[in-house]
């Protein structure tokens, strides 16, 4: 149920990072409001598939890009399909791409201790003697790394130098 929860906030974090075109909309949030500006964003609705459905140019892509991943579980949504898969140190990775096949950036589960030292300070301060064991690397394509921690059923999110960033 976590991985499932965790998939879907990704998406959805995904799509509200990626997703808009007008620059005067407030950014879709991952946790709270997936419909505000009038976008729609169906992540909640995707469905697990076999990879034989997924189009054959994008599993040819993925294979190129991730020739040692075997065990890629696919999900499809209305606005494309998401491979999740388990790195050598078992920690989840996730490639989110647009219907035309285009990714549209990765995500990788870390460990707290791989986060810069901003965010740990901030987590510290902020939540004290909370754990914090879901952390992920935001990558976009747009190459605008960031991290996300899943702390009291919300995700909190630092750029990449480990500045915090309020939701908008």
């Amino acid at each position: 149920m976590k991985k499932l929860f965790l998939s879907i906030s990704t998406a959805l974090f995904f799509a509200g990072a990626f997703a808009q075109t007008d620059q005067n909309a407030r950014p879709i949030s991952p946790v709270t409001d997936q419909f505000q500006n009038q976008n729609s964003y169906d992540y909640l609705q995707g469905t697990k598939v076999v990879s034989d459905s997924v189009p054959s140019a994008l599993n040819t892509t993925y294979s190129k890009k991730y020739p040692d991943q075997k065990t890629t579980t696919w999900y499809r949504y209305n606005q494309g399909y998401r491979a999740s898969y388990m790195d050598k140190d078992n920690m989840e990775n996730n490639v989110i791409y647009d219907m035309n096949g285009n990714m549209i950036g990765s995500t990788k589960m870390i460990k707290s201790s791989s986060l810069p030292n901003g965010i740990n300070d901030y987590m510290k301060k902020t939540y004290p003697s909370q754990p914090y064991t879901r952390v992920y690397e935001i990558n976009p394509s747009t190459g605008q790394k960031g991290y996300i921690v899943w702390m009291n059923d919300r995700w909190v999110r630092f750029d990449s130098q480990g500045n915090y960033m309020p939701p908008k």
